[in-house]
């Protein structure tokens, strides 16, 4: 029986092998993700908005605005990690530990809020509601841009959880525009920063990534 030349044998071998589809890096993801939220910021100061750093009145000072700023920035980080990490083989420690810093950020907002409540006075609504749902319309304006770019990234790279690495990522994004909109927003009331600042990446953002990322994972081109 005569030989089969090498190329032949490696044709019929990988011939009914499909293509993998690359993962992109996640601190490219990131940078990306970044720059999304970089231009939206900018947008949103052409058109008059306040930028973060340069806002008047900001209380810094303030332990509560300290504390909510640093629960909303562990939410972004951790939910980032946790959605990005969760496409790379062999990560599953850094979305074990995103998961849990996003934790942490979320009970140190809840804390937080709970205890702005707790002070006389404090539900009683100190802007009116048009301000309040502003601040809530922005903090969703700018977190389109990045919970884009990171569920493009989740639907090219997930073959599996790709509803929970949407989820997380765009909790995270949406925590960076709830981010920004606190560092620019004076209002200490619990009212006004419950729903005007940190319900958006609990809630608006899970919903986003829940329908966006699968959606995105069935509509992009197949590389496979």
């Amino acid at each position: 029986m005569p030989e089969r030349p090498t190329d032949d044998l490696l044709a019929e071998l990988t011939g009914d092998l499909e293509a993998v589809t690359p993962i992109p890096p996640v601190r490219r993801t990131l940078s990306l993700v970044m720059a999304g939220l970089a231009a939206a910021v900018a947008v949103s100061a052409m058109l008059g908005f306040p930028a973060p750093g340069f806002a008047p009145g900001i209380p810094w000072s303030s332990p509560a605005f300290l504390a909510l700023f640093a629960g909303l920035a562990a939410v972004a980080a951790g939910g980032l990690a946790a959605g990005l990490a969760g496409a790379v083989p062999g990560r599953d420690a850094v979305v074990r530990l995103g998961v849990r810093v996003a934790g942490v950020g979320a009970l140190l907002i809840v804390a937080t809020v709970i205890a702005l409540a707790l002070q006389p006075g404090g539900l009683a609504p100190r802007l009116p509601l048009a301000a309040t749902l502003a601040c809530l319309a922005r903090a969703v304006a700018l977190a389109v841009v990045p919970a884009l770019v990171a569920c493009v990234a989740v639907a090219r790279a997930f073959d599996v959880r790709q509803r929970s690495g949407a989820v997380w990522t765009c909790v995270g994004a949406g925590a960076l525009g709830a981010l920004v909109v606190h560092a620019t927003c004076a209002a200490t009331g619990a009212a006004h920063v419950l729903l005007g600042h940190v319900v958006e990446p609990a809630l608006v953002a899970v919903a986003i990534g829940a329908l966006l990322g699968p959606l995105l994972r069935a509509k992009l081109p197949a590389t496979r």
